[in-house]
């Protein structure tokens, strides 16, 4: 897969090899991120049945604009942005 990431990558083409046990431990690192995915418009009856899975931005040529996929993102997002800046969850 990060071969197929590089050779995309070599013609302008992002590839997101991240997998779902990625984004899980990245996100379920930060309670209160892991929480939110019990709200809406998300609404898991636990956060722990979210499988990692965010859906792709492009969907049948045209921009994916679901709430719950921007919810997602903004949720992961959040989860990177405090993994680099050295946060660790309480």
């Amino acid at each position: 897969m990060q071969q197929l990431a590089v050779h995309a990558s070599r013609r302008g083409v992002e590839i997101d090899v991240t997998t779902n046990a990625d984004r899980r431990r990245v996100v379920f690192a930060h309670q209160d991120l892991a929480d939110r995915l019990t709200e809406h418009p998300l609404n898991y009856q636990r956060p722990d049945q979210w499988t990692g899975y965010i859906p792709p931005a492009m969907w049948q040529g045209l921009p994916n604009r679901s709430p719950r996929r921007d919810a997602l993102v903004a949720i992961y997002e959040e989860a990177l942005s405090r993994s680099a800046q050295g946060q660790v969850a309480a």
